[in-house]
């Protein structure tokens, strides 16, 4: 380690200042300017020297300059030589001279506690110890080696991390409030340009979703899960109540979505027989979407009788029509049947044959019939009169 020297100037004589007491054996150069005088102490003590200068400074004023801590060691025109080698210094005027301390300078391996909050013995930046031998630490406010930032503190989240590392989305580190940072802008990467894990709803389209529109909200036609909303997909969406991922009428779901009803207009070919789309009987199809025919024991207005089957001679006729004598068809009761009511001919409007054989109304083996009843119990082959 070398000794160095703080040189006190009395600028109002600096050039001709004795210079033994810093070892240099001959005096400066006349007429030399305050920074030419600097200069050339610093060469000739190998850059050992630190100024300060100090113009108002008065004869014997050393100690009060330096804080008491020296005296004045040599002082123009007093006679002393301050080296202890009785050199002759030389002569300048008086109340002129130098006021010289020997102090510790940053990288001499010596702390200077009042001025050094460190000196690891070099000038080298990013080992602990800044050149300026101040302590590099990350939160001390100053940007030392190896930190991009430091705003004084060491708290995360506002743009300098505790670790005096720039904290911005696309450094490639996780900060605080990223989930994810992998340095680039790739918006389907697995990270997002804002530094998000990709999710349903963040209005990015990432691979496994069918549609992203920024939002959780069903029916809108991208649901929660990120999936196309439509009647057909086989899903029950928001609105929908079935879905068969088929377009078909006919079955329990109908191509709009609606699960079918009797009335609705669509026949569900597993339940119903009909669907005229309403809910009324007595117009082909009933209401409870089943077909209406003769025969099926319920009377439509176009139906003179509906007796539930489709038998002639019962009153009901196969065709529901009423069955009556007179109406030309034999039905039962009746022996004969000509559609009219005249008397003469081969029927009589009783719908009975009529009597040529017996006017007294005898049968002719088995006696009197009374009414038309006996006289249908008369033996076959028997004719009998009218009564």
């Amino acid at each position: 380690m070398h000794n160095t020297f703080r040189v006190y100037l009395f600028v109002s004589c600096f050039s001709f200042l004795a210079a033994c007491e810093l070892g240099i054996e001959e005096p400066p150069p006349d007429g030399l300017t305050e920074d030419e005088l600097k200069d050339w102490l610093a060469e000739e003590t190998d850059g050992e020297v630190v100024f300060d200068v100090a113009s108002e400074i008065e004869e014997g004023d050393c100690a009060a300059a330096t804080g008491g801590e020296l005296a004045c060691v040599g002082f123009c025109g007093d006679g002393v030589c301050a080296s202890e080698e009785e050199e002759d210094c030389g002569s300048c005027p008086d109340d002129c001279g130098l006021c010289i301390e020997i102090v510790s300078i940053c990288g001499d391996g010596l702390l200077d506690e009042e001025k050094e909050e460190c000196d690891d013995g070099n000038r080298l930046a990013g080992d602990g110890c800044n050149p300026l031998c101040l302590k590099e630490e990350c939160g001390d406010g100053r940007i030392d080696a190896q930190e991009e930032c430091d705003d004084g503190n060491r708290v995360a989240g506002d743009g300098c991390s505790p670790r005096c590392l720039t904290e911005s989305c696309g450094n490639g580190r996780i900060d605080t409030g990223e989930s994810c940072d992998d340095g680039n802008e790739d918006e389907t990467d697995g990270c997002t340009v804002d530094c998000r894990r990709p999710s349903c709803g963040d209005g990015i389209w990432q691979p496994g979703e069918f549609c992203d529109d920024g939002n959780l909200i069903v029916g809108d036609g991208c649901d929660s899960a990120c999936r196309v909303e439509f009647c057909g997909n086989g899903r029950i969406d928001y609105g929908e109540e079935c879905d068969d991922a088929n377009s078909a009428d006919d079955d329990y779901c109908t191509s709009t979505c609606r699960i079918a009803v009797c009335g609705d207009g669509f026949v569900n070919v597993y339940e119903e027989e009909c669907d005229d789309g309403n809910d009324e009987d007595d117009d082909g199809c009933r209401s409870g979407c089943f077909e209406e025919y003769c025969g099926d024991g319920i009377q439509q207005t176009t139906e003179g009788c509906d007796d539930g089957n489709t038998e002639d001679g019962d009153g009901c006729s196969s065709g529901c029509i009423e069955e009556y004598c007179g109406d030309g068809i034999i039905n039962n009761g009746e022996l004969c049947d000509d559609g009219n009511d005249d008397e003469t001919d081969e029927c009589t409007s009783r719908c009975t044959p009529p009597d040529t054989t017996n006017e007294g109304g005898d049968c002719f083996e088995t006696g009197r019939c009374a009414d038309i009843v006996e006289q249908m119990n008369c033996p076959a082959g028997v004719r009998y009169r009218s009564v």
